[in-house]
């Protein structure tokens, strides 16, 4: 799913768990995507602990940017981010 925010679209992918008792939102380092190893693990390991993954690529990302840029412009599309996957799956409880 694509989620609209200042810094332009970010890209998410949130796994099948029916029943998850808690959301993770994960997201990549600078340069980063989210497959790497270390998010394939925590992602697996939340999943073995009956939760459902939210995989965000940043918007700087999408666009095909290597550097995050402004840190407060990234910090408001991550809470615009959290913000709309939270009315998505209300009820869950989110840890980020």
């Amino acid at each position: 799913m694509e989620i609209s925010t200042v810094a332009g679209p970010a890209s998410v992918r949130i796994s099948r768990q029916p029943d998850a008792r808690f959301l993770l939102l994960l997201t990549h380092g600078a340069g980063g995507g989210v497959d790497s190893a270390d998010l394939r693990a925590a992602a697996t390991a939340a999943a073995s602990l009956g939760g459902k993954v939210a995989l965000v690529l940043q918007p700087y990302r999408v666009a095909g940017g290597r550097a995050p840029g402004s840190a407060s412009r990234q910090d408001a599309a991550w809470l615009e981010i959290v913000a709309a996957l939270r009315r998505r799956h209300p009820g869950l409880p989110v840890a980020q």
